[in-house]
């Protein structure tokens, strides 16, 4: 028997229920776990390969599944001992924001499809240009994901400005 995608609003919502409260456990739970446990790798593969894809799982077992396997497999950023440069740790609207984002699924790729996203993002390269002395107007960039993501937005902005190289 196949499984709608979009599950009933009688389903959705005591299920989202269940997530904050796994998030609200994680957060008050986590001082007294470890920051990192040692991973063994064909325990995790072993893990990942028991999933069977030919029989659905319930929505639970699987949120269950990715919150114990997270609580197991991961570095934890958000643990007060954890001092890590790049990985800062989750905040309220920042899980917020990813939730509202991933639920709208925004696309910011032109200004069309999501005129006040894209306006958001223009506004802060000014406010942060601004703060650290620069000129707000003449301001510009790109949030991205990470390094990789910056890397391959030069590359292909290269590309495209010398397209004969």
């Amino acid at each position: 028997m196949s499984r709608e995608l979009r599950l009933p609003e009688s389903e959705r919502l005591p299920l989202w229920d269940y997530v904050v409260r796994a998030i609200e456990k994680y957060g008050n739970d986590l001082p007294g776990h470890w920051v990192k446990q040692e991973a063994n790798p064909k325990e995790v593969h072993a893990l990942v390969q028991s999933i069977d894809f030919s029989k659905p799982w319930d929505p639970k077992r699987a949120i269950d599944f990715v919150v114990e396997g997270f609580w197991k497999y991961q570095i934890h950023t958000a643990h007060p001992r954890y001092f890590g440069l790049f990985d800062p740790a989750p905040t309220t609207m920042g899980i917020m924001g990813e939730t509202l984002a991933a639920g709208f699924n925004s696309q910011l790729a032109v200004w069309m499809t999501n005129p006040l996203a894209v306006e958001i993002e223009n506004y802060l390269y000014q406010v942060f240009a601004e703060r650290f002395g620069y000129s707000g107007a003449a301001s510009g960039g790109a949030f991205t994901a990470g390094a990789s993501l910056v890397t391959f937005s030069k590359t292909l902005r290269f590309f495209i400005f010398f397209p004969n190289i």
